[in-house]
């Protein structure tokens, strides 16, 4: 009698191999095509293929289809021959018109998306446009024509799709490639159609066939997929497979270092030292993981770098550049000077060369030509709307596949760098950018957790930006933008960005505008054309002229992104709307914006808590902007504080370019098109009366705060204002505040009549003009002074305040913020407006100490400038935040760097107390009271009580004890009585309010 338990098991094993049967078989001699097989044809209708029983020739013109109609999990295999090349698609369940995707394998050229080339790609989507990923290889694929070869795609939901090429004869996987997709696929994607030779566009076309020739002896579906056991199993042979890489051994591999070289290396070679380096960057990121360094020669890579592989937060994967490292996505050809150029018009300096798309943005020796929508424009420098431009451009013509470009006088094509981008990303503005062959640098979904840097790289003429990310916890650092309409774009909601110590610039933009003001400027044309020099925005009489300037350093920006010490110059904007819309927590400080033709930094439309400060912008037409577009929330709290902004004789021919406008340090305010969104209900301009009035226009939570901010820009105005002031649709500015500031500007705002009423104003220094418009007083109301001349103000050359200057001691501490000062404007006693910023100048962080290594990428951390250059303290968003480090063994001082911003003022006797440093043998605090602090070291024997005195708001103090000699602040003894410091274990630093630099314990 058979146990129970043997029935089960053998019930099992039934059902297992009959859940392993296909549920379509084909092969030929032996098993027919089912009834409803049909073949495709160009024009999308389908045709009996029904009961064939010999092998399938395809002719170029047809594709298998069949109706497996599974659902979930699947795989699908094809016994092929290719007579020619293998091109166009293999396997396609893919309906790319309507978005109902599901997976597809073939070869395409560039993109993995255009079936139309010899590299093998794959996609897959679970039936949204948005959720779509893939890959293209950048060498040929290793099937040959004339061989035999059993394919397999094999889908497992909610993981990714494989796919395996093995070669009967040898019973080898000669080719294996997986794609990681973690989203659910959608029934319905691909409609229950299953291409095999072709791909069906839409119910109304099919195309990208197997080449003329290509046979196929046998093709099965499952539903499930299979296994490499599986595999074996059904082809009757053992297959050998690519060996697993262990995940334990990965963890267990100490960090490695790869070197790149593109002139003697060799993707063959392992990659681990200079005489055997790869050729590629991609052939290291494919090899890398956490704790790795990618050393890269000088030299040009034309690739774009795939990166899915997370470093940890101890263990980052570095990518650096030892050189001039440039990463590009330039036509190679056009670049390297092998391409052959047509003069077309010698006068006018115009030459054309035969191209295949048209280029987002082309370089000519690194410098920018202006993008036209046509050859006859670039004859007259005149967009299509009449728009004047620079007579230096480019214009690409489809029906002759030739590219236009217009030299500057002097130059010629075969002696100058010509770098032709590929097409634009996609959206209104090219801002969807999301796909690998967008970037220079492509960080995708395997990378998501991210711990992953790159150095000292210059990024070149991308389709959209030059790093592209999925992953959060990136840092990009001392790299050059060329030509990249982005600097650095977020996919996915990326969080934790530092873009630090870089150089973005649309290199030629500023002065090109500078030369349209003078040339249209005798024309009369800001009658016809109000702003005629934005000839670098979109243009709207014309769909294809979209690859405008109107982007910046960010794109697409999320959550904790910080942009630090990095020089934007010579470009339209620093980064726009299109960039910082959905950003939140995000910061932007220790930069010089210079020579940008509209605004540096705008925090619309929706965006979060941003704060900008400690930066320098120099002949900036409107620093920043806060004009929201897509109707509420809007965006707020905004903090603006201890930033230079500064005007010199460049700037008065761009401010003095329209008649009846000023540009102002800020632009604030909405226009009547907000009301037309649900929130506002839904109102049309043209209506005044609405749901929401349209009479304020107010900054959420605290507001849009201005403080602490030194503005000389006497050629411009404190406020630009986009609403209208008058008539019927007059707006008011409500929840905006500017104190401790020292203003100079050529007047508030270009309405005489316009005085602000809601906007606040407190304790500023106002320095007074030759135009006595009454908004001096407005300006300096509440506690401000109004100064007649500039040497009354005693305003030193870096910024800083003269001994007697009015500044000191007049700002108002109320707001409760950090960074406030007693003294008026950006630098308050006792301190430096120091740049340090752009590629080359980040500091060497395996110097620092524990402490400042923990917290130099924690992006939750605000940053506030520090005691050194280039360098910043760190206080946090919450009441605490707690960092542990090390207390080594035998430590014999311990040294802390800090300024108190919650000291309190003489007048005020409550004590505060901050917790530094708390270890099991001894606690640090600092208490202040009336003004004066204490030292309280608390150890098991008692505590011990140091006087510090009175110590400024604004000054970094250093506080050191050290064993057997005493306790120090700022090199002057305090006491000759130490406390015992901690030998041993972990010491909890607390970070508050107050701002701490630094803390470090040595031996």
């Amino acid at each position: 009698m058979v146990s129970k338990s043997i029935l089960l098991l053998c019930i099992a094993a039934i059902s297992g191999a009959l859940s392993a049967a296909p549920v379509i078989e084909f092969e030929a001699g032996k098993k027919s095509l089912p009834a409803n097989a049909r073949f495709i044809t160009p024009d999308g209708k389908f045709r009996s293929a029904a009961n064939i029983n010999t092998p399938i020739e395809l002719d170029g013109k047809k594709a298998i289809v069949l109706f497996p109609k599974v659902k979930g999990a699947q795989s699908v295999y094809a016994r092929m021959v290719w007579k020619k090349t293998p091109q166009g698609a293999l396997f396609s369940c893919h309906r790319p018109m309507d978005g109902l995707r599901g997976y597809e394998a073939g070869f395409s050229d560039k993109r993995f998306f255009d079936l139309n080339g010899d590299k093998f790609s794959m996609q897959i989507s679970a039936g949204k446009r948005n959720s779509v990923t893939g890959i293209c290889d950048r060498k040929p694929s290793p099937l040959a024509p004339g061989k035999e070869y059993d394919c397999f795609i094999i889908y497992t939901p909610q993981s990714g799709i494989a796919f395996y090429a093995i070669d009967p004869q040898s019973k080898t996987t000669v080719f294996k490639r997986e794609l990681a997709f973690t989203e659910a696929l959608n029934p319905k994607a691909g409609e229950g159609v299953l291409c095999i030779g072709g791909r069906r566009n839409s119910s109304k076309q099919a195309g990208n066939f197997a080449p003329e020739g290509t046979i196929i002896k046998r093709l099965a579906v499952w539903g499930k997929s299979l296994t490499e056991a599986d595999i074996s199993k059904y082809l009757g042979y053992t297959v050998k497979f690519p060996a697993k890489k262990s995940a334990a051994a990965k963890i267990k591999r100490a960090a490695t270092t790869f070197y790149v070289n593109g002139s003697s290396g060799n993707d063959s070679n392992d990659g681990m030292s200079r005489k055997n380096s790869f050729k590629t960057i991609q052939r290291a990121a494919d090899e890398v993981q956490a704790g790795d360094t990618v050393l890269i020669a000088p030299g040009v890579y034309f690739e774009t770098v795939c990166l899915n592989t997370a470093g940890t937060p101890d263990r980052y994967i570095t990518f650096k550049g030892e050189g001039k490292v440039i990463i590009t996505a330039a036509d190679r050809k056009l670049r390297e000077g092998k391409a052959e150029w047509r003069c077309e018009d010698e006068k006018l300096n115009i030459y054309s060369v035969p191209f295949s798309h048209d280029p987002v943005r082309v370089l000519a020796d690194g410098f920018e030509l202006f993008p036209y929508s046509a050859k006859s424009c670039l004859k007259t420098a005149l967009r299509t709307d009449g728009y004047p431009a620079p007579p230096h451009g480019f214009s690409f013509e489809e029906s002759e596949q030739r590219l236009y470009v217009r030299f500057k006088a002097g130059q010629k094509p075969e002696k100058t760098l010509v770098a032709a981008s590929p097409e634009r990303a996609k959206g209104a503005n090219g801002h969807h950018v999301w796909k690998s062959d967008h970037a220079n640098f492509h960080i995708g979904k395997g990378a998501k957790k991210g711990y992953i840097k790159l150095q000292n790289l210059t990024f070149e003429t991308p389709g959209g930006a030059g790093v592209v990310t999925y992953a959060s916890n990136v840092a990009v650092t001392d790299c050059i933008f060329s030509g990249c309409r982005f600097g650095v774009s977020g996919v996915s909601k990326a969080r934790n960005i530092f873009i630090e110590n870089c150089d973005y610039s649309q290199k030629g933009v500023h002065g090109d505008v500078m030369d349209v003001i003078k040339r249209a400027q005798k024309e009369k044309l800001n009658e016809k054309i109000k702003f005629y020099f934005w000839c670098h925005k979109s243009n709207r009489n014309s769909k294809k002229e979209m690859s405008n300037f109107e982007t910046g350093i960010v794109g697409n920006v999320g959550k904790n992104w910080h942009i630090r010490n990095c020089r934007i110059d010579d470009s339209f904007e620093g980064f726009s709307s299109w960039c910082a819309s959905a950003a939140e927590d995000f910061q932007v400080y220790g930069n010089t914006f210079r020579k940008i033709v509209d605004n540096a930094v705008e925090t619309e439309n929706k965006a979060k808590n941003v704060r900008v400060y400690n930066n320098y912008f120099e002949d900036v037409f409107e620093p920043i902007s806060w004009q929201p577009l897509g109707g509420p929330p809007w965006p707020g709290p905004v903090f603006v504080y201890r930033n230079v902004v500064k005007t010199t004789e460049n700037y008065k021919l761009h401010a003095t370019a329209l008649d009846k406008f000023m540009p102002g340090v800020f632009k604030l305010g909405v226009s009547g098109r907000n009301w037309q969104y649900a929130q506002h209900g839904n109102v049309p301009v043209s209506v005044i009366a609405a749901r929401t009035s349209k009479r304020f226009v107010g900054a959420p939570g605290v507001g849009f705060l201005v403080f602490n901010n030194t503005f000389d820009h006497q050629d411009g105005g404190l406020l630009t204002t986009p609403n209208p002031l008058t008539g019927r649709a007059h707006r008011e500015l409500v929840n905006f505040r500017f104190f401790n500031n020292i203003i100079m500007t050529k007047k508030m705002h270009i309405n005489d009549k316009w005085l602000a009423p809601l906007v606040e104003f407190y304790n500023n220094i106002v320095l007074d003009s030759p135009h006595n418009d009454g908004h001096r007083g407005i300006m300096s109301q509440e506690n401000g002074k109004l100064l007649k001349n500039r040497s009354e103000l005693q305003l030193n050359a870096d910024w800083s305040l003269g001994k007697k200057s009015p500044a000191l001691g007049n700002g108002i501490l109320h707001f409760e913020e950090p960074d406030s000062s007693t003294d008026c404007g950006a630098v308050p006693s006792g301190t430096e407006f120091d740049r340090t910023c752009g590629a080359g100048t980040s500091p060497d962080v395996s110097k620092f100490s524990e402490f400042r290594r923990l917290v130099h990428y924690n992006a939750e951390l605000i940053r506030s400038l520090g005691p050194e250059k280039g360098t910043w303290a760190v206080y946090s968003f919450d009441s605490k935040h707690t960092v542990s480090i090390t207390i080594p063994e035998n430590n014999k001082a311990l040294k802390a760097v800090f300024r108190l911003s919650d000291c309190t003022r003489p007048h005020e006797d409550i004590a505060r107390v901050w917790n530094i440093f708390k270890a099991e043998e001894l606690k640090l605090q600092l208490a202040t009271k009336s003004g004066k602090t204490t030292l309280l070291a608390i150890t098991p024997g008692g505590t011990e009580k140091y006087d510090l005195g009175e110590l400024g708001r604004d000054k970094y103090n250093t506080l050191e004890i050290i064993s057997g000699k005493g306790v120090y602040l700022n090199g002057k003894q305090v006491s000759s009585k130490v406390p015992a410091l901690p030998t041993k274990g972990k010491a909890a630093i607390e970070l508050h309010r107050n701002i701490l630099y630094d803390i470090s314990i040595a031996q």
